[in-house]
């Protein structure tokens, strides 16, 4: 974990195609629009920038856990005890949703998904 996402007051955790983007933009739009923060402040949709700016507003991280996309199951790391004693909360979409935006993305990006049997 890099060391700028052990100072978050909430971990958002994601796996690939489950909306995070979608959320992130969401939320930044909520907190520009009740604190009354411009949303220049919040770039490349890294909410952090808010916290920055406004010591009351939760220091907001989004991640995407232990690089699963590009593990095995046998090579992921299973001590998730970072997270012990902090705010998490694990965004998941219904996987057959995300297998058919997988599959209708695969045109455009073919390397990204394997169609092979």
């Amino acid at each position: 974990m890099r060391p700028a996402d052990t100072q978050g007051d909430v971990y958002v955790l994601s796996f690939p195609k489950c909306g995070r983007t979608w959320l992130r933009l969401l939320m930044a739009k909520a907190i520009s629009a009740a604190r009354g923060i411009p949303m220049e402040v919040c770039r490349d949709l890294a909410l952090t920038g808010f916290s920055a700016v406004d010591s009351t507003v939760p220091r907001i991280v989004f991640r995407h856990d232990d690089r699963v996309p590009w593990r095995t199951p046998a090579g992921l790391f299973r001590n998730k005890g970072f997270y012990r004693d902090r705010k998490v909360v694990l965004l998941v979409r219904d996987i057959r949703d995300t297998a058919a935006f997988a599959a209708d993305a695969a045109p455009a990006a073919p390397h990204r998904l394997d169609r092979t049997p």
